[in-house]
């Protein structure tokens, strides 16, 4: 259904108000914002470090110390037969 239309619903016009209507009270300007008091200014923010950045390499293209014969203590890689008899087990025997 629509709303009552012809002559006994009046002509609708925008912005006019009875003669009984309130008109608004005014309304108080807000207080402006308290003054920042004077003094050093602020120090800017320091920039961030850089991200570290990820390096893949291949982990088989370097030695490490446990591959090394210094590694494990010794003093060189060079062993003489002596060297080799004073670590042979005690159940291999004496030759």
């Amino acid at each position: 259904m629509h709303g009552p239309s012809g002559p006994a619903a009046g002509p609708r016009v925008e912005g006019m108000t009875s003669p009984n209507a309130q008109q608004p009270e005014p309304r108080p300007e807000p207080e402006p914002a308290p003054r920042p008091e004077p003094g050093p200014a602020p120090r800017p923010e320091p920039e961030p470090a850089p991200r570290p950045r990820l390096v893949f390499k291949d982990p088989f293209e370097q030695q490490t110390s446990d591959d090394t014969d210094r590694g494990w203590g010794d003093a060189s890689g060079e062993r003489g037969l002596d060297w080799y008899r004073s670590q042979r087990p005690p159940h291999h025997g004496e030759k």
